[in-house]
C-alpha cells in the first residue's frame, strides 16, 4: 500500500509562515475544499439556462474513524444543495441527533505522486 504524505504549511496573522509540525497542531488535519453540487444537478442547472449556485470554499477535517461524512448545514445551503432525507448524527459534542441530509460533491485538491 502506498504512504501517502502532505505537508501543512499555514501562516500566522502576520502573514509568517508557521512551521509545519506546529501547523498541523493549531489546525489539525484538515485540506481545503469546495462543496458543491453534483454534477448531474450542475448539468440540470445549465441545460434549462440557468447559472448553477456557486461552491463553498472552506477547510474539511480528515477523519479516520468517522462512520460518515458531515458538513456545515448553512454551507450546504449556500451551495445550494438539496436535501436527501434525514440521518442520524453522533459525535463528541453531540448525542443521536437527526440532521438533514444532503446531495452533492466535495472537492479537494488534486495530489499527483511520484514514486
Amino acid at each position: 500500500m502506498p504512504i501517502l504524505n502532505s505537508r501543512v504549511e499555514s501562516k500566522n496573522q502576520n502573514g509568517d509562515a508557521i512551521p509545519a509540525p506546529d501547523a498541523l497542531v493549531s489546525m489539525g488535519s484538515v485540506l481545503p475544499v469546495t462543496l458543491t453540487l453534483s454534477d448531474e444537478a450542475q448539468k440540470a442547472y445549465i441545460e434549462s439556462g440557468e447559472r448553477p449556485p456557486a461552491g463553498v470554499g472552506g477547510l474539511a477535517m480528515i477523519d479516520t474513524g468517522a462512520t460518515a461524512t458531515c458538513i456545515d448545514i448553512e454551507a450546504a445551503k449556500r451551495a445550494g444543495l438539496p436535501t436527501a432525507g434525514k440521518a442520524r448524527m453522533t459525535s463528541a459534542s453531540h448525542a443521536n441527533q437527526n440532521v438533514p441530509a444532503f446531495a452533492g460533491k466535495i472537492v479537494g485538491p488534486t495530489i499527483n505522486i511520484s514514486v
